[in-house]
């Protein structure tokens, strides 16, 4: 996102660095307990600097991103919910990140005009990580789509499951396609890959 990579601080403004051992659940941690030091007084910060450009002002603005029309009418909205749970007796940590229910009777709805189409959606994500064992880590998504045009409905779930060990990441994931409530496709990958020092 540009905000990220090209910003203006205005005179006065400071710059606050954080800096920890993990980010989760943005990164993954690392396989064992790490220990960050920071040495104060030899530490810097190099910021690139562009110098304002007489040019600048002539730029032309981006124009509106291009996209495909479509008029959508948001039948049910569901709002998203966020929760962080500690569990005192694993000492773990569980973030909770949800829209609908679960289940596609309180899905979020929304119908596109132009072709009759009604697509229903829920996501369920759950980040969870042990306070002292980096293994724990596991990240789970699980989402349900459901699409209705008339009397031709069809819905696909999908589970996907990553965790590590502290050689190798692992992925889980499984697809469910249904037509008409009844299931005619599914599938179920597990894959390893090595963390070469990450």
């Amino acid at each position: 996102m540009m905000n990220d990579v090209a910003y203006a601080f205005p005179a006065g403004h400071k710059l606050r660095l954080a800096i920890s051992t993990s980010y989760w659940p943005i990164a993954w941690p690392a396989p064992q307990p790490v220990t960050a030091s920071l040495f104060t007084g030899e530490s810097f910060v190099d910021l690139p600097v562009r110098p304002p450009d007489p040019i600048d002002t002539a730029l032309r603005l981006f124009e509106p991103p291009e996209r495909a029309a479509a008029e959508t009418t948001e039948l049910r909205p569901t709002p998203l919910k966020r929760i962080i749970e500690r569990d005192r007796t694993t000492n773990e940590t569980i973030y909770t990140v949800s829209s609908g229910r679960g289940d596609l009777d309180g899905a979020k709805l929304t119908r596109i005009k132009a072709i009759g189409l009604e697509v229903g959606h829920t996501m369920l994500k759950h980040f969870r990580i042990g306070e002292e064992d980096p293994e724990k880590a596991q990240a789970e998504v699980i989402q349900k789509t459901r699409f209705r045009r008339g009397a031709w409905k069809t819905r696909v779930e999908t589970r996907t499951r990553f965790s590590s060990t502290s050689d190798d990441f692992v992925l889980e994931a499984e697809l469910k396609a249904f037509e008409d409530d009844e299931l005619f496709f599914t599938r179920t990958w597990t894959r390893r890959i090595k963390r070469d020092l990450i």
